[in-house]
């Protein structure tokens, strides 16, 4: 059950008598049920539920009133599984907005969120982790929403970092999770695995995930009693345990969520603007620098609903692109579709962060910096590219945006960054000192069952002619580049760059691949490497950012793959990239990238401004050709 489920327990459908008599039957059952019994908080939450309906139909408030305390009441008993406790605050959240009181529907679907850690705890397969958040789509950035509208926006950002990529934060160990806690502290971490398998294991046995429990009268009171028992005990160690670990150097934030004024210094180089997406309202959280609060950017025109449509149209296209032989009418409406999106994310979106940045193009001198981190569906669409272009080679002048005025890329440098912790785990460590350790090639010309690419050989002969004579710079190329050779040469150099097949996969994204000459390495593969000294990946392949649509707030794709393995620079693509132009493109931004004679990723943002700004001079109607690249890093 998601957070738009919670909040449609106030409606029903049963008539004036018979909700009344729902109620008292609901009261009875409260009654009926003791104190110490695991099924009180679902009777206290079914209890809401129906105070919540009847609210629906008689509008008294008091009814309202009385369903929030119910839920709250369910929240806080200690017998409460993670999914009952979900259900409860997101009721409680839910009927909160209802009354008007932001502060405590910020405090109810707040404590939801900090309950979706253990609700995928870092324990269970990749997919049960999936499945389960599944269940809560747009919950983190619902919560942020009321924590804006309470007057709270610090805290906003911090309940953000806590809702979302929780996959990858607890797979990669972003902030002590428990594999990083067995390293260090085994039997501490061993404790707190059994005693979330025993939780885990009452919560299926007593039903708690599920609207109905099958075989509920083979649980006698007493049996129930019992079982409440264990619990609270249970919890109890829970909690004592995650106070201790707590208590470790190191781990102060384990299962909770990191302070504003340890995130803030993610925007020491440079504005990070986080765009928070929800179905109450959308903003734009502008943290200007390590020493500014949160500046809220009201966006009254960005709707929920008109971010999903935008995305479907994006999606649309690019789907479509998959069949080679369209008509040019059918191209060209595609083409102009593109258009529409981009410029509705300057209109709504990018000029009113930017205005308010005072980012206006014409400061002189090199442009700034700035980071993007969207949530939800929003994640599918291209901030880095927002803006006006001439959609007709014939524009006069008049009709083509100026310089610096008219788009994201004309005001500002940008990147991407999935959360404020990843951006600083990526410039907590300073490039390697001692130079450039060497770039493989991973270059497919020709993949088994898939098109040939023939502009492969030219990428990687472009690519090498960049770099100075002597540099430790080759290449893997078709059969050379098997799996395990691939994950060798990504141990052995700190810089990568592939040039082969890539499919982002829109429901699974952990099976999203770069295609190899015998296998996919998969994200779920990438995921399991650890390369604390990796520089920059670059991901010369299609769709290697593109966002999911079952998990948006997970942004897993390749390039944030490939950066949380350890790659603190990753340039990579939001959908498919034409063949004949990758070559230009790979000899610019290295160009760029050597043009001091010391190959330095630092300036990888940059050199693909600069390459992607060559490429959309030469045909700035055509967005499909050149507005995919982004770069994602410090």
């Amino acid at each position: 059950m998601g957070v738009a489920a919670a909040a449609r327990h106030v409606h029903g459908h049963h008539r004036g008598g018979e909700r009344g008599r729902v109620v008292d039957l609901a009261r009875d059952a409260l009654s009926a049920v003791y104190d110490a019994d695991v099924l009180r908080p679902r009777t206290w939450r079914r209890l809401g539920a129906v105070l919540n309906r009847r609210y629906g139909h008689r509008r008294d408030p008091d009814d309202l009133r009385e369903a929030l305390r119910c839920f709250r009441r369910a929240a806080d008993l200690p017998v409460a599984t993670p999914q009952e406790r979900m259900l409860s605050c997101a009721s409680w959240g839910a009927a909160a907005v209802s009354l008007g009181d932001h502060a405590l529907a910020a405090e109810g679907f707040g404590r939801a969120v900090l309950q979706l850690p253990q609700l995928a705890w870092h324990g269970l397969p990749t997919a049960a982790c999936a499945n389960h958040l599944a269940e809560w789509p747009g919950l983190a950035p619902l919560a942020a929403t009321c924590h804006i509208r309470a007057g709270a926006p610090e805290r906003a950002v911090e309940i953000l970092e806590q809702g979302r990529t929780i996959i990858q934060n607890q797979s990669l160990h972003l902030r002590g999770d428990l594999s990083e806690l067995a390293d260090r502290e085994p039997a501490l971490a061993a404790a707190l695995s059994r005693v979330r398998e025993q939780l885990d294991a009452q919560g299926f046995a007593t039903g708690a995930d599920s609207e109905e429990m099958p075989g509920e009268s083979l649980l006698s009171p007493l049996g129930r009693e019992r079982l409440a028992r264990q619990r609270a005990a249970l919890c109890r160690e829970w909690d004592d345990l995650v106070a201790e670990v707590r208590r470790l150097d190191g781990f102060a934030y384990f299962l909770a969520p990191v302070p504003y004024d340890d995130l803030r210094a993610a925007a020491a180089q440079g504005p990070v603007v986080v765009v928070n997406v929800s179905e109450l309202a959308c903003h734009a959280l502008v943290i200007r620098d390590a020493d500014a609060p949160v500046e809220v950017v009201e966006l009254p025109d960005v709707s929920h609903a008109e971010v999903a449509r935008q995305a479907q149209a994006l999606v649309s296209v690019l789907l479509a692109r998959r069949e080679p032989d369209r008509p040019f009418l059918r191209r060209e409406a595609d083409r102009h579709a593109v258009h529409d999106v981009l410029e509705w994310l300057w209109q709504r979106i990018a000029e009113p962060v930017l205005d308010r940045l005072g980012f206006d193009g014409h400061a002189g001198g090199p442009l700034p910096r700035l980071w993007w981190c969207p949530s939800g569906l929003l994640t599918l669409l291209p901030l880095h590219a927002a803006g006006r272009y001439p959609r007709h080679r014939t524009a006069s002048p008049s009709e083509r945006p100026a310089a610096g005025s008219g788009c994201v890329p004309g005001r500002v440098v940008p990147s991407y960054t999935s959360t404020l912790t990843a951006l600083l785990r990526a410039r907590e460590r300073d490039a390697d000192a001692t130079g450039f350790g060497g770039l493989p090639a991973v270059a497919m010309p020709e993949t088994p069952g898939s098109p040939a690419l023939p502009g492969v050989r030219r990428e990687y002969e472009e690519l090498r002619a960049a770099f100075p004579p002597g540099a430790p710079v080759d290449a893997l190329f078709g059969p050379e580049a098997t799996r395990e050779a691939v994950r060798r040469a990504l141990h052995d150099r700190p810089w990568v760059h592939f040039a082969c097949h890539a499919e982002q996969d829109l429901m699974d994204p952990a099976r999203s691949a770069l295609a190899l000459y015998d296998a996919r390495l998969t994200v779920a593969d990438l995921l399991e490497l650890d390369l604390p000294h990796a520089e920059l990946a670059c991901l010369s392949a299609c769709e290697t950012a593109a966002g999911t649509v079952r998990l948006p707030d997970e942004v897993m794709h390749l390039a944030s793959a490939m950066q949380l393995t350890g790659y603190r620079h990753v340039i990579a693509t939001m959908w498919g990239i034409h063949d004949g132009s990758a070559p230009d493109l790979a000899a610019r931004f290295y160009a760029e990238l050597t043009r001091t004679g010391r190959p330095d990723a630092m300036g990888a943002a940059r050199a693909l401004h600069t390459a992607v700004a060559g490429q959309r001079a030469h045909d700035p109607t055509d967005p499909l050709r050149w507005a995919a690249h982004l770069h994602v890093g410090p």
